[in-house]
Parts: C-alpha cells; sequence; structure tokens
C-alpha cells in the first residue's frame, strides 16, 4: 500500500530578475513501511523536496498524497496537525531544545499532541539508540552522534507514519555516521515506519532499500539496493 505519492510536483523560486524552478514535473510513491534514500548534490533541490512533503513550503501544481489525502490542500490547522501527529522529521542540525534534558526533548512531541507516554517505546528507542544513560543530560553536553540520535527517538516517539530525515549525518564523521544508521536500519525493521531520507553521501544511501537520484529537479536514476 502506498503510503506516499508526489505527482507532477513543481516548484519554483522567484527574485527580482529571474524565476529558477527546483522541482520539475516531480513524481514517486513509497509504499508503507519502506525505507528510500534521495540523492542529489547540493542545489539539486532535494531539501526543498522534503520540505514539501512536510508541509513547510508550498508546491506551485501537483499533489502530495499521504494515506490517500492531498496535503497541499490541507488549512492552516491542518498542516499543523499533519506535521505534530503525521509526521516525524530529523534535521541535520539536530534542533535540541538547549535547556531541556534529553528525556524533555524527546517526549516534547507527545507533550505538543498531548498524547500519553508509552513508557515501553520510549524504553525501547532509548536502548535501541543507546542513549539510556543519557536521558538527564543537557543537549551541550552530548557529541554530534548522542545528539543526532536524540533527534531521531524524538522523532520516532509519537510513532508516525511518515519519518523525513534531512541530511541526519551531514555534521557527523564517518565512525558517528555509520553507528547511527546501523542504529537507524534495526529502529526501520522494528518499527516498519515509512522512511524518507535525503543524502549527498552513496554510503549512507546504502543503508536505505532504494536510491532515487535527483538532478536539477528532476528523478534522472531509481535503484533497489538490496
Amino acid at each position: 500500500m502506498k503510503l506516499l505519492e508526489v505527482k507532477h510536483v513543481h516548484k519554483c523560486y522567484a527574485n527580482t530578475r529571474r524565476v529558477s524552478e527546483v522541482l520539475h514535473d516531480l513524481s514517486f510513491a513509497a509504499e508503507e513501511g519502506s525505507f528510500t534514500a534521495i540523492m542529489g548534490k547540493s542545489g539539486s533541490g532535494k531539501s526543498t523536496l522534503l520540505n514539501c512533503i512536510a508541509s513547510l513550503l508550498p508546491i506551485d501544481s501537483g499533489s502530495i498524497l499521504v494515506k490517500g489525502q492531498d496535503i497541499t490542500a490541507f488549512s492552516r490547522k491542518q498542516r499543523e496537525v499533519y506535521r505534530r501527529e503525521d509526521i516525524g522529521i530529523v534535521f541535520q542540525d539536530f534542533a535540541l531544545l538547549p535547556f531541556h534534558c534529553v528525556l524533555e526533548n524527546i517526549l516534547l512531541p507527545l507533550h505538543l499532541t498531548k498524547k500519553a507516554v508509552d513508557q515501553a517505546h520510549v524504553e525501547m528507542l532509548l536502548q535501541a539508540l543507546d542513549i539510556a544513560q543519557l536521558t538527564t543530560a543537557l543537549p551541550q553536553e552530548l557529541s554530534g552522534g548522542e545528539q543526532q540520535r536524540v533527534a531521531i527517538a524524538r522523532a520516532f516517539v509519537h510513532q508516525p507514519k511518515l519519518l523525513l530525515m534531512d541530511e541526519p549525518t551531514g555534521n557527523l564523521d564517518s565512525e558517528n555516521t555509520h553507528i547511527l544508521m546501523e542504529m537507524l536500519k534495526e529502529l526501520h525493521e522494528k518499527q516498519k515506519t515509512t522512511i524518507l531520507l535525503v543524502t549527498h553521501d552513496r554510503d549512507v544511501a546504502a543503508y536505505a532499500e532504494r536510491t532515487l537520484l535527483l538532478q536539477d529537479g528532476k528523478f534522472i536514476e531509481k535503484c533497489d539496493n538490496h
């Protein structure tokens, strides 16, 4: 069953001198429970695509369906609910709250949605991401790899339908990248959350089940990794 369908999406940016088309007639789908990587160089449109799917940016034409609902037709309130409840987002820069401890950062989505804390699920995330010993620490006391693992736990904690990851290893060295991606792959196998990961790193993309190569706003190659 298709969880995500992107259909003939166009997205342009305009300034006083010209209009630049960032996404050109872009179409693809992601099955429920799948793990897809989107690769591309800087400026290829991959982060713009992710922001459109997150309903953080409007598109100019086309449609984006999540569970059969066109999110581009959502009202402002519907978009807010969609971002809070249906998706999880992991950013390159971690985006943790600096004056809140690890556990408070992880539980933030549950407080925003007023959902009860599933202690067993939280404990599973802490163990799977090897951060159970860090729950009382502040973000500035953690390494980059630890901060990103906290960000991933936060994105998974409300059990979203779709997890969007924008260059999640961009600020990590090769060793921490490998550790993080091994943990993410294992977590995906346990949770069966649909994951869409944007990266410029072939080694990172290889952890996904398939890779889509984006260039100049268009997919030029699609391949299965396994």
